[in-house]
C-alpha cells in the first residue's frame, strides 16, 4: 500500500544511519523524498563511513518512491550553539527511568533540557542546553 503517494518529504543527513532509514521508509510508502547531505562520492565523506546521498536516492526509487539527492551542508544553516548530543537524550531517558515518580509523568511530553535541569545532568561537553520555548521557533 502506497500511503504517501503524492506526498513530498525532506530528509536531512540521509547518506547513512537514521536519516537513511527514514528516507527509505518514506520511499517504501511511495513518497517523493528529497535526500540531503554532504557525501556525494563514496570514500569522500567527512567521516570514514560508506554511503552517499545518491545511493540513498536510488534505493528510495527502487523501493517505490522517488528519490532526489541534493548536496547540502546543514552545519552552515543553523545556529547549533544550544544543540545537544545524542547521549544527552540518553541521559534524559535514564533520568526518567530512575525517577521514583515516573508513573506520575506517564503520557506527558518532556523537553530533554528541562529534564536536565530537574535531574541535574549536563551534556557530554559539560554544557547545559537551555530549554527552548515556542517563542524560540
Amino acid at each position: 500500500m502506497k500511503t504517501l503517494a503524492g506526498k513530498v518529504a525532506l530528509v536531512t543527513g540521509a547518506s547513512r544511519g537514521v536519516g537513511k532509514g527514514v528516507a527509505l521508509g518514506l520511499g517504501e510508502a511511495g513518497a517523493t523524498v528529497y535526500i540531503t547531505g554532504r557525501t556525494v562520492e563514496e570514500g569522500r565523506a567527512a567521516v570514514d563511513l560508506p554511503g552517499t546521498i545518491q545511493q540513498t536516492a536510488d534505493e528510495v526509487t527502487q523501493l517505490g518512491g522517488r528519490g532526489i539527492a541534493l548536496r547540502c551542508d546543514h552545519r552552515k544553516d543553523f545556529d547549533l550553539s544550544n544543540s545537544e548530543s545524542p547521549q544527552f537524550i540518553g541521559r534524559a531517558v535514564a533520568g526518567l527511568a530512575h525517577d521514583p515518580a515516573l508513573l506520575e509523568k506517564s503520557g506527558q511530553v518532556f523537553v530533554a533540557a528541562a529534564l536536565a535541569l530537574e535531574y541535574g545532568f549536563t551534556d557530554i561537553d559539560g554544557k547545559q542546553p537551555r530549554p527552548l520555548t515556542p517563542q524560540d521557533a
